[in-house]
């Protein structure tokens, strides 16, 4: 992941910070059995994860995601951005959504 970091609105200084993120996937044998591993299975595909620590409050970031292929080359994303959190103690109108389970509508005895 390739991160530019923009700091003030006339003056732009441009830093960029390699990340190096996890990846995690798992299959239809994690799943703690059924519904999960039955009619409750699908592919989730992949999950990266990636920390951005050290952000100056109040600014917007712009990022992109690069894949390297076996060539030795990237495939690079469009820009994406976000504003990182205010300074504590200030206003914001940050929200976060939070979820979860997103399988099949079906009771589970797993618990």
């Amino acid at each position: 992941m390739k991160l530019y970091r923009l700091l003030s609105g006339v003056l732009r200084v441009k830093r960029k910070c390699n990340l190096l993120p996890g990846t995690l996937t798992f299959s239809r044998n994690s799943m703690c059995g059924s519904p999960a591993q039955t009619v409750g299975w699908r592919d989730h595909g992949f999950i990266h994860t990636s920390f951005l620590k050290n952000l100056w409050p109040n600014l917007v970031y712009t990022y992109r995601l690069g894949h390297l292929l076996s060539d030795g080359s990237y495939i690079w994303s469009k820009k994406y951005s976000f504003k990182s959190s205010p300074y504590p103690g200030q206003d914001s109108q940050q929200r976060v959504i939070i979820f979860g389970d997103m399988g099949k509508v079906m009771f589970s005895f797993s618990i």
